[in-house]
């Protein structure tokens, strides 16, 4: 999970040979995968930059011993989905493989991504759509629903699923299956009132995928993952941009030996006391985190952040922050969270902030969050409340 990328998780199409045990199997198995063709030496954000905007050819290529690269060597959550097709079914799909090998096309991260690239081949031999509806993004848990969906007359396209095992020192064990969490799409209204601004409404759009409140039981524990975040205010009988997070990646990292980090870019409004403040920003945070049991994590970051504009004289800021996440993952869970930015050329002027949040509910489609956030500005406090009901699909 050191790679942001890899947050977002990843589709294998694996096959298997039969009569193998499952222990020669995870030794010598051949995996079919959708990838993009990045050079070795691209990582992290630059990897999810040029694979929105296109910047990478992509072709299928087929690869031995996945399960012991990504679990053993990576110690990646792996679900493995025995899917319910027929011989037939089977051998088309594994002559089909062969024919479109060496074919390339061009890589999106949201559209044209390792989950594309394996429904385009699952739907020649299935008779239902394995895309997402009302969606023209995909993401891999989406696959993954879809599968798994019973519908009317039809159930469902796996027979068993199970979870590969890790090297020393894997994840925790998930409490559910992965297509029993929160679906990765997300649309958020809220109600928010604060000390500052007076009273407003919130409407949030989250294409993709899971923050650290988010019951995502297929997802590393204490990881977040978000594409496109868009918040728009609706005050003073004026729409206005509140936030628009391209990229927010967090691996608390909690109990292993690795960092904790979080890594955000984007635009957002400066403070909570203006409207009209906003800015580019890219920032990022690097530090420790320990479990605090089960449920329960701890962290601190030293965090660096540049602005793309210059409301307070200074587009360079750094600071220290700190939290603690906990709670049941299915049935709620809160973060608590709060630090300093200081202006790297006045050294006088700082900012205080603090922010708790609850999630209520793990259902597929809803949740209930609750927030109160505070700031300490040039002498002014402001508080702000909010309140939100979203719906996930």
């Amino acid at each position: 999970m050191d790679n942001a990328a890899s947050n977002y998780g990843h589709v294998l199409l694996k096959l298997n040979t039969a009569g193998d045990t499952a222990e020669a199997r995870s030794m010598s198995d051949r995996t079919f995968s959708f990838i993009a063709d990045a050079p070795s030496g691209d990582m992290g954000v630059k990897v999810v930059f040029l694979g929105l905007v296109g910047g990478y050819q992509s072709s299928y290529a087929t690869l031995l011993a996945q399960e012991q690269r990504y679990a053993g060597e990576q110690n990646r959550n792996i679900w493995e989905c025995e899917l319910d097709l027929s011989p037939v079914q089977t051998a088309y799909l594994v002559a089909h493989t062969w024919e479109v090998l060496r074919t390339h096309s061009r890589y999106y991260f949201m559209t044209e991504n390792c989950a594309a690239g394996i429904i385009e081949l699952l739907n020649l031999v299935v008779d239902r759509p394995l895309s997402p509806p009302s969606k023209v993004w995909v993401a891999p848990i989406d696959l993954f629903n879809q599968l798994t969906r019973e519908r009317a007359g039809q159930p469902s396209l796996v027979r068993h699923i199970s979870r590969v095992a890790t090297g020393a020192g894997g994840p925790v064990e998930p409490v559910a299956q992965p297509h029993e969490g929160q679906r990765p799409s997300m649309i958020q209204t809220s109600w928010r009132s604060s000390s500052a601004m007076g009273e407003r409404w919130e409407i949030r759009f989250r294409p993709a995928q899971n923050d650290l409140l988010t019951f995502a039981p297929g997802a590393a524990p204490g990881s977040e993952v978000s594409l496109f975040d868009i918040r728009l205010d609706y005050a003073q009988n004026r729409l206005s941009l509140d936030t628009f997070e391209v990229f927010r990646a967090t691996n608390l990292n909690a109990g292993a030996p690795g960092s904790a980090w979080r890594r955000r870019m984007g635009a957002e409004q400066r403070d909570l006391s203006c409207l009209r403040c906003l800015e580019l920003f890219a920032e990022g945070g690097w530090g420790k985190a320990a479990s605090l049991g089960p449920n329960a994590a701890a962290y601190a970051y030293l965090n660096g952040r540049v602005d793309g504009a210059n409301y307070t004289g200074s587009n360079l800021q750094a600071g220290p922050s700190a939290g603690v996440l906990f709670g049941s993952s299915r049935t709620w869970r809160a973060s608590v969270e709060g630090g300093v930015w200081k202006e790297m050329d006045k050294a006088e002027d700082s900012r205080t902030w603090a922010r708790v949040q609850v999630r209520f509910g793990a259902s597929p489609g809803w949740d209930v969050r609750a927030g109160l956030d505070y700031q300490r500005l040039s002498g002014s406090d402001v508080t702000e409340s909010r309140v939100s009901l979203a719906r996930y699909w």
